[in-house]
């Protein structure tokens, strides 16, 4: 197949794009694949690549046409299928899968609705809310309400005096800060930090002796979806929280802990509510499913409707675990979605 593989983008998470890019690179060239790198630059340019590089080559620029496909200067790319890394906003969100649909493009993992719901994540809490899931308390706090006491103590009294504060729509701890002992500072600053990632925050309890646990899901023609996992993370630098750097320290950072330890019983429901989560966003491809053990029960924190695929990512790892590899995954991903796009591309568009 002729694929696009399209990373980088406007996001926080830019750097992070481009490294699970190198790793699905491989993949595809590994199962004889044709590849189209295109990177989206920091302006949300889009540049055609002849390989994935930290820099951005902008010898051959691109334009997506509606309704067509990807056009550089000589003509249109012969693309069968693209496979997005761009993490976070403009590339998770269900914008970039809404504009690869509208230039008939399929996109292998979730479309732009469970793309749109994952990504925001007081939204998907409603979804899981609706479906019984367990979730974590949280009031959002936008922009436009003032920091006061007032404030505060309605948040001190919902959720307790250590408070945990992040964008709505952000990924890989971005913007992320815990407060041990909420004051009206400390909070300001908190929220500050958070809008200007996005245009809400959410405010959590703290949980310090928090299990953090992470489910691995994917969608398989044969089996149905599939949930590999879960990994307990484990922090050797036992920071108040899973910072940016931790995630994607290549030494000495936190790690996924395969078998997790869990009891059997736990390890089970853990499964079983990722299935349930993917299926409540109405979700396409593959995800991640993290949650929170509190008092040994599992509470569901958030979904990745694009997770990291790079070196230290643990989805890769919780599918190896689970008996898989990421080498067919990816294909059946792929064909997916060539599949479900030609499905929704052929639906009745008139009344005839």
């Amino acid at each position: 197949m002729n694929v696009a593989l399209i990373y980088g983008g406007r996001s926080a998470e830019h750097e992070v794009s481009i490294n699970s890019a190198r790793t699905i690179e491989r993949i595809l060239k590994h199962n004889l694949h044709t590849l189209y790198p295109i990177a989206i630059d920091r302006n949300g340019c889009w540049f055609l690549q002849k390989q994935v590089r930290n820099t951005i080559d902008e010898e051959i620029p691109l334009w997506i046409v509606p309704g067509s496909g990807i056009y550089a200067q000589n003509g249109m790319l012969p693309i069968d299928v693209g496979f997005p890394t761009t993490h976070g906003r403009g590339g998770e969100d269900g914008n970039l899968q809404g504009l690869c649909t509208l230039a008939k493009i399929p996109l292998a993992g979730c479309d732009t609705v469970s793309s749109a719901v994952g990504m925001h994540k007081a939204l998907a809490q409603s979804v899981f809310d609706r479906a019984g899931i367990p979730t974590i308390p949280t009031i959002i706090v936008t922009e436009a309400m003032p920091v006061t006491d007032s404030l505060l103590e309605e948040l001190r009294q919902s959720l307790g005096s250590s408070l945990f504060v992040k964008p709505e729509n952000a990924g890989s701890s971005v913007g992320i800060t815990p407060l041990i002992e909420a004051d009206l500072p400390s909070l300001a600053r908190a929220l500050r930090l958070a809008l200007s990632y996005s245009e809400r925050a959410l405010v959590q309890p703290y949980y310090p002796e928090v299990i953090e646990a992470e489910c691995a899901v994917f969608e398989d023609p044969e089996q149905g979806i599939i949930a590999c996992g879960p990994g307990v993370i484990k922090n050797p630098k036992k920071e108040t929280f899973l910072s940016y750097s931790q995630k994607y320290t290549l030494q000495g950072g936190a790690y996924l802990e395969l078998p997790s330890g869990l009891s059997d019983e736990v390890e089970e429901e853990i499964r079983s509510l990722a299935v349930r989560a993917f299926e409540a966003i109405k979700g396409n491809g593959y995800a991640r499913v993290d949650f929170f053990l509190v008092d040994e029960r599992p509470i569901l924190n958030e979904i990745n409707t694009l997770p990291g695929l790079t070196a230290t990512s643990h989805w890769p790892k919780l599918l190896h675990h689970g008996g898989d590899s990421i080498e067919r995954v990816v294909d059946l991903l792929l064909e997916q979605a060539i599949s479900d796009f030609d499905r929704r591309w052929n639906l009745r568009t008139s009344h005839d």
